[in-house]
């Protein structure tokens, strides 16, 4: 049964009620209620499988046939490992900023570990450009990197403080490391 609703839903014309034809819409009208009696039939199971074999657009589907598809659990809502360990380290830097007295709520606190997250993907993969005020107020308008093949450098130790307040980077104008405090980011 659910071979054959596969091959109907990936055949049914989805855009036949938006027609001036008569015809195509007497042709389509009948197959639709066929179809959504032949979907209140499946169990949550059957129709997990079902739409893991429909090609059609989620979109287009759910206009139809919504009140079986929508909301079913499906293989894209599982989290890659890569986008959890993002998010872990984007959690964990906020309870540290909040914990060193940086920020006072978690909202700001998660808040700049989003803003610390996007600014240091950018030099890892290339050139950024980026402001951030100084201590002493001024703004400093910087082109930084991460990226190894940008730079030669030979670090002094192996030992390296990390601090998620604070963003190092290595300055391709002055050809040297520097740093800025992440409540103080303009724009990236």
């Amino acid at each position: 049964m659910t071979q054959n609703l596969t091959t109907q839903l990936n055949s049914f014309d989805y855009y036949y009620n938006m027609s001036d034809s008569n015809a195509r819409f007497e042709t389509w009208s009948p197959i639709e209620k066929q179809i959504l009696k032949d979907l209140s039939l499946l169990s949550v199971s059957q129709l997990i499988q079902l739409k893991s074999q429909v090609t059609v657009s989620d979109k287009s589907l759910y206009y139809h046939f919504g009140q079986y598809f929508e909301g079913l659990p499906t293989n894209e809502t599982k989290m890659s490992e890569e986008r959890r360990s993002e998010l872990s380290d984007i959690m964990t830097n906020a309870w540290s900023m909040i914990r060193s007295g940086v920020c006072k709520t978690i909202s700001t606190a998660l808040r700049l570990a989003w803003k610390r997250s996007k600014l240091l993907s950018r030099p890892r993969s290339g050139i950024a450009y980026f402001s951030y005020q100084k201590d002493k107020g001024a703004i400093r308008n910087a082109i930084g990197t991460l990226r190894t093949g940008n730079f030669s450098y030979q670090y002094k130790s192996d030992k390296r403080t990390q601090k998620p307040e604070v963003v190092k980077y290595f300055d391709v104008e002055k050809r040297a490391w520097r740093s800025c405090r992440i409540d103080r980011l303009q724009t990236v």
